[in-house]
């Protein structure tokens, strides 16, 4: 029952905030055996944090020899493999801390993932599942599980509560969870009908004690964090692609290029917003607050980097096997993107290494966890976003990635224009946000004694977060003839922070995109309307887990035919953060669209955001430097709006 996957990569540790979907084709029926895995996953995930408490799981746990069902995975050797070295006591325990980016617990992850991808069945998975559930550390397990499920043909569509209810530890303070341990100890959380309700608000809240914290309500969100959580465990950056099942998945490299540029790009729209000028890039080679790299890997890192200025300067790289490529061909992004992030899937990781997580590894606090220290912001890729020296970081990545598009031509009117279609005007309605309450389930991260008293347990965090009113932007079209049509449209700075009109390869940089659709202009005018709740790369609110729960067992116990989009419309980048907060007296931005040729044949489902397997890729028109000579073509129009801020009261009667 696997379903088309429309995606744009982000890549933060692998992933930024770019934008993606997943959407399941509508009206796709949900029968029992989608139902019942459903609810299995969801009972394995039920308070992931402690030894399993349901029976029948219980039994399975401790009844299951996975010796004796290595011939149910499609590599037996591999499952012999993993065993001997669970013998030997090489795994982390149970209560320890868990990153992917520490080497040890890396491979660890990388083998359990291969295990359960390999199950041949869905039984053999869900009994290996429950087995690695109460036997191996639990971080390692909710990692594993996640990645493999998101791979597997007969698990892609099952629908799973969010990530933040899944693991609560990782997207609140420690005070929330104490809190929520104390009020249950009290007795306080046992009202399955009335929550008990806490307040969790951001590091900024009520009073920011530096420039970073003012941004805390963005850079902390949760529905943020948890995008990047899923966008990680769909792409792992340890990963081959190919070995599991997304052979076809070829723009690996400048799916990283656009997350890079995307992160920066909304992030210097909210420091915007707050007053605050633009970040400098790392220098890793003087000392980094809150990090400690030692001598040794600083100079690896320079290294490498060397080597990768080097490499897109001479214009060319080298794959294992001295194989050349031009670095001057604009589809070799993906090579070198590929090379920047060192990814599993670069063409001589040996060689150009891994830069960037790197960079995330090193500048954590403890990067192969040789001194025992906790996971850092920069080690889970749910929080890495909270930490404002990852802005830094990808500023850096982002200097190497420009320098390659620095080589290429400017656009010439040849490859922007789309004769005979004009955009008379761009006009997009008051942009207004505010901040709203949201709660969601803290349940997962108190233990419990019993499942009935599980079943009671209701403990909500409540926190503000940032979103915005419903609006239109409007586009007025004339054609001279009926032609499908791809339509970007973007938002950007119009001045820097000091007040400061910016020149239009100023702002290319910090242009974001909001939304593209193929649309068939007729003949003469046209007027396109583009509400912000049909956005295509952004996702609606998941179900919580309570929720979720009783809708997969009603669906099970029968009535109504139920479909997968009734537990999911889509999953994506978050709409509400589509704009920046703006400011009580307005921020001014340029808006953007251009309007360019539809090929079917380059277009589908899973590659929305491109209109041309050519020189069009994600930031098309803004990813090269721009001749202003050429640049402004009928088919293209500029526009201008402001992001006023209010409180909730204002804002619904604004």
């Amino acid at each position: 029952m696997r379903t088309a996957v429309p995606l744009l990569l982000a890549t933060l540790a692998l992933l930024g905030l770019a934008s993606a979907t997943i959407n399941p084709a509508p009206h796709v029926a949900a029968d029992k055996d989608f139902l019942l895995r459903q609810k299995r996953l969801l009972q394995i995930l039920w308070h992931v944090g402690q030894p399993i408490l349901d029976p029948e799981l219980k039994e399975i746990a401790s009844s299951f020899k996975l010796e004796e069902h290595a011939g149910d995975f499609k590599d037996p050797e591999l499952v012999k493999t993993y065993l001997r070295y669970y013998a030997h006591g090489f795994f982390k325990k149970r209560g320890e801390q868990f990153s992917v980016h520490h080497k040890y617990d890396q491979l660890e992850a990388k083998a359990l993932v291969d295990i359960l991808y390999q199950a041949k069945d869905f039984d053999t998975f869900f009994k290996t599942a429950v087995w690695a559930r109460e036997h191996l550390n639990e971080g390692l397990f909710v990692y594993a599980l996640n990645v493999a499920k998101l791979h597997r043909d007969d698990l892609f569509d099952v629908v799973l509560p969010p990530f933040y209810e899944i693991y609560p530890q990782l997207y609140v303070c420690p005070d929330v969870i104490r809190e929520a341990w104390g009020a249950t100890l009290e007795g306080k959380t046992f009202d399955k009908d009335h929550p008990y309700v806490i307040r969790a608000n951001y590091s900024g809240y009520p009073r920011a004690h530096n420039a970073d914290e003012l941004l805390s309500y963005y850079t902390e969100d949760i529905g943020l964090g948890a995008y990047l959580d899923f966008m990680h465990y769909r792409y792992p950056f340890w990963a081959k692609m190919a070995e599991y099942n997304q052979a076809n998945y070829t723009r690996r490299g400048d799916h990283f290029y656009y997350g890079i540029k995307a992160t920066l790009s909304r992030y210097y729209l909210e420091r915007l917003s707050n007053h605050l000028p633009d970040i400098e890039p790392v220098d890793y080679k003087r000392p980094v607050p809150g990090s400690k790299p030692y001598g040794p890997f600083v100079q690896y890192l320079s290294t490498l980097e060397r080597r990768l200025w080097e490499a897109v300067d001479f214009g060319y790289v080298f794959d294992s096997e001295f194989k050349k490529y031009s670095l001057r061909d604009p589809l070799n992004i993906e090579i070198f993107g590929r090379l920047v992030e060192g990814n599993a899937d670069s063409i001589n990781k040996d060689y150009y290494g891994s830069f960037y997580n790197g960079l995330l590894k090193y500048l954590g606090h403890d990067g192969d966890h040789l001194h025992g220290e906790d996971p850092s912001l920069l080690d889970r890729p749910a929080s890495t976003f909270k930490s404002p020296l990852y802005y830094k970081i990808v500023k850096r990545i982002a200097l190497i990635l420009d320098q390659f598009k620095k080589h290429l031509p400017p656009y010439s009117q040849k490859e922007l224009s789309l004769p005979g279609v004009k955009v008379e005007s761009l006009t997009v309605d008051k942009l207004v946000t505010y901040f709203e309450d949201y709660d969601f389930e803290l349940n997962n991260a108190i233990p419990v004694a019993s499942i009935e008293e599980g079943a009671k347990l209701n403990v909500v965090a409540r926190v503000p977060r940032l979103t915005h009113k419903p609006f239109n932007y409007h586009v007025k079209v004339t054609s001279d003839k009926d032609v499908d049509v791809f339509v970007r449209f973007f938002i950007g700075p119009r001045y820097d922070v000091y007040g400061n009109e910016l020149s239009l390869n100023e702002k290319r940089h910090n242009f974001v995109y909001i939304d593209s659709f193929v649309f068939n202009l007729k003949k003469g005018e046209n007027e396109l309307v583009r509400n912000s709740k049909d956005f295509n790369y952004y996702g609606q609110l998941p179900l919580s887990y309570r929720k979720l729960y009783e809708a997969t067992e009603a669906a099970i116990a029968g009535g109504k035919q139920p479909f997968i989009d009734d537990f999911v419309h889509k999953y994506g980048d978050i709409e509400r953060l589509a704009v920046p907060r703006g400011t009580r007296s307005g921020l001014p931005l340029t808006t953007y669209v251009i309007i360019t040729p539809f090929t079917h044949k380059t277009i589908s489902r899973s590659t929305p955001y491109t209109d041309d397997v050519g020189a069009k890729i994600s930031l098309f028109p803004f990813d090269r430097p721009i001749n202003e000579l050429d640049f402004h073509v009928s088919n293209s129009h500029f526009g201008e709006t402001v992001v006023i801020h209010r409180n909730a009261e204002e804002a619904a009667a604004a």
